[in-house]
Parts: structure tokens; C-alpha cells; sequence
């Protein structure tokens, strides 16, 4: 179950990247696979906004830059936040 819970925490995020970035699904994927992904400031705030509205939580992001986007700390932090577990 975890392992679906993560998968589909890692969709969100690339939806919501996707949405902002008009970048294509499978190229996101491609990037993340290869490290966090740089954006602008207005990027960066609407994405983090938009997946901590989906799950009425806050990510607790550093906002002051480089505005990188790291999937895997993104989603450890969403499952965190929903079962209140530690992920490694």
C-alpha cells in the first residue's frame, strides 16, 4: 500500500509541475530521474501552492532559493504529512 501511496503522491507532483511548466509528463519524469529540477520564483511558489491545496497541507519549502524541485523530498514530505510517518 505504501508503495501506491507514493506512486501516486509522485503523479501529483508531476501534475502539478506539468500544469505550471507546460512541460510534458514523460520529460519531467526524465528530469527528476536526473536530480531536482531549477524553475523560476513565480514557478516554484505556484507549484508548491497548488500541491499543498490538493493535500491541505503545508510542505514547508524554503522559499528564499535556488528554487529547485526535488520529487522524491517533495512526495517524502506528502506522506509524511498523511501518516505522519518518517519516510527514508
Amino acid at each position: 500500500m505504501m508503495e501506491n501511496d507514493k506512486r501516486n503522491c509522485l503523479y501529483q507532483v508531476i501534475y502539478a509541475v506539468s500544469g505550471v511548466t507546460g512541460t510534458d509528463g514523460d520529460e519531467l519524469i526524465e528530469t527528476f530521474r536526473q536530480g531536482p529540477m531549477e524553475v523560476d520564483k513565480r514557478d516554484f511558489f505556484e507549484i508548491v501552492q497548488r500541491i499543498e491545496s490538493l493535500y491541505d497541507c503545508t510542505l514547508d519549502m524554503n522559499f528564499e532559493g535556488p528554487y529547485r524541485l526535488d520529487a522524491d523530498e517533495i512526495v517524502n514530505k506528502l506522506l509524511q504529512v498523511q501518516g505522519g510517518i518518517k519516510v527514508e
